[in-house]
């Protein structure tokens, strides 16, 4: 059983708690400032997964402008760990796709890691190019 499931747009009060998911998952310093503004971003939509009161996971649709469209890509998809295994990365994720497609995004993306391409790929995701980084 699951309890009371919400998905909601993430508000300010939410934010030390997706700081401590993402440190959960990513190892990210979750004592490191977070930016007021991204809230207030009108091309981010940070959503979260509440259940009964507990936020249990989280992600956000970036909206990028391109010269003659726009795209969707989703970031940051986490849920906790004591919650994985229950459809709730793939409840969020779908609930962003649907966001992007309202949003008029020609597609969506993400990046992931060679053990989570399964998961998205089960959603309709498919590898079809190679993303290279620089990190500073």
């Amino acid at each position: 059983m699951i309890g009371e499931l919400n998905i909601r747009v993430c508000q300010e009060k939410d934010l030390a708690a997706i700081a401590r998911l993402m440190e959960e998952a990513f190892g990210a310093d979750a004592s490191l400032p977070l930016n007021p503004l991204y809230l207030s971003d009108p091309n981010i939509y940070c959503h979260i997964i509440e259940i009964d009161g507990q936020i249990v996971a989280t992600a956000a649709l970036h909206i990028l402008q391109k010269i003659n469209r726009k795209l969707g890509q989703i970031e940051d998809v986490v849920v906790s760990g004591d919650r994985r295994g229950l459809g709730l990365g793939k409840k969020i994720v779908e609930h962003l796709i649907e966001q992007s497609k309202a949003e008029g995004c020609y597609k969506t993306i993400l990046n992931a890691t060679d053990e989570n391409v399964p998961f998205y790929a089960k959603m309709d995701f498919r590898v079809e190019q190679n993303q290279l980084v620089i990190r500073h």
